[in-house]
């Protein structure tokens, strides 16, 4: 009867007074006592229970159509509601209505497929996908160049290493023999200062088999061989003579002259040993200087001078003039024998000679010296008249020290 009431009176109840009747409390029959023994777990004591809305789930589904369904929505829709009906309602399964407009509003894949692309999407996933492709391409190429550069940093510096392991290992070996050597030497001038005979002389002499008639009238004229004990050898250096293997050796000793270091040069001999060169340490002349005096001679000859360089009191006589020529002083040890040597400006006797004896002002154990060593082969000019015996021309410079290795 009441459902009759309401279906004529329907058009003259309004929204509100529809929610409140059909939110009317139902009495509950003996078969809802157990389920209102349970949803009074979830009661709230200051929350009024909705009855109403706890009955419509006990529809069941094939009743639960569009109508009832518009109901519930606007029973849920109130803004006061229990724990439990909102319990009830998570715990519900979907209404088979709404599962079958779920599944409606699912495209089909032949509705997807007939769908018109988007060129504006496509085009920039395509330009997405060349981005990420250029970005993973210049992280690969980067990652492997970090590995090539990794690897061949450790090559370049294991090569490094080893390249510096064997310089150090040269150097060592270099040091090692240098030490030999020079032990060789300093051997060499013990037994060369301690002989006491011209034959013990000669064994430590480069080539005295050769010269030993030589050496003996040296020492004859000398007053025999003289033994050196109290010396010291200060300095032993490459002479740097024609690129061949000749050490110079300075000797301190009371037998010095004026104070200074004596050289003595001792060269390799051709069985691989060291000897010393003897005519360097007596200054031996292979040519009478006196006789070349005499005779004026015109043939150059070869002799072991002390050179001194003139930059004051330069003199130019019999033939020599500054314009054409560059004076230097030239004495023969232990004597009292100078000449005026004079060598053609802007040749190559002049250009060896001045090289030379810079060099040996750079040296720093002869930078005091103010003469040099030198062999020279010297002549008279053709017209140098009787009364000239100092004035002589510098044909060729042979050797920057005493020593020649052409002998």
């Amino acid at each position: 009867m009441a459902e009759k009431k309401n279906s004529n009176e329907g058009e003259e109840i309004d929204d509100s007074d529809e929610i409140i009747e059909r939110l009317d409390p139902i009495k509950l029959d003996e078969s809802d006592k157990d389920v209102e023994d349970i949803d009074h777990l979830f009661v709230d004591d200051e929350i009024t229970r909705d009855r109403s809305i706890d009955s419509l789930f006990d529809e069941e589904r094939k009743n639960f159509q569009d109508d009832l369904k518009d109901e519930v929505q606007k029973a849920l829709s109130q803004p006061v509601m229990s724990k439990a009906s909102l319990y009830r309602m998570r715990m519900k399964e979907p209404s088979e209505s709404a599962l079958k407009g779920e599944i409606a509003q699912q495209k089909s894949v032949e509705e997807i497929w007939e769908e018109p692309i988007d060129e504006t999407v496509e085009s920039q996933n395509r330009k997405s996908v060349i981005v990420m492709c250029v970005l993973i391409a210049l992280l690969s190429i980067a990652g492997g160049w970090a590995i090539w550069k990794s690897t061949h940093d450790e090559r370049g510096n294991e090569e490094e290493l080893i390249a510096q392991e064997n310089e150090v290992k040269q150097r060592e070996l270099e040091k090692q023999l240098l030490d030999t050597k020079l032990k060789k030497i300093s051997d060499l001038m013990n037994q060369y200062f301690s002989a006491i005979t011209v034959a013990q002389k000669c064994e430590s002499i480069y080539k005295g088999d050769l010269i030993t008639e030589q050496v003996q009238q040296y020492y004859s004229s000398k007053g025999g061989v003289q033994p050196i004990s109290d010396y010291t050898i200060d300095h032993i250096i490459p002479a740097n003579v024609d690129d061949g293997d000749v050490w110079e050796v300075f000797v301190s000793s009371e037998q010095s002259a004026e104070g200074r270091l004596k050289s003595y040069f001792v060269r390799l001999d051709d069985e691989g040993g060291y000897k010393v060169s003897w005519k360097a340490d007596v200054c031996f002349q292979d040519d009478d200087v006196k006789k070349f005096i005499e005779t004026r001679s015109k043939e150059a000859k070869v002799f072991r001078f002390e050179v001194k360089t003139l930059l004051k009191m330069a003199t130019y006589n019999w033939g020599f003039k500054d314009t054409d020529y560059q004076v230097v002083r030239l004495s023969i040890p232990d004597s009292d024998i100078v000449f005026w040597g004079y060598v053609a400006r802007g040749s190559t006797e002049q250009k060896m000679l001045n090289r030379f004896i810079e060099l040996d002002l750079k040296n720093q154990v002869l930078n005091k010296e103010t003469k040099h060593q030198f062999i020279l082969k010297v002549r008279f000019l053709e017209d140098s008249p009787r009364e000239n015996d100092q004035y002589i021309l510098i044909e060729d410079v042979i050797s920057r020290k005493w020593v020649n290795t052409a002998e």
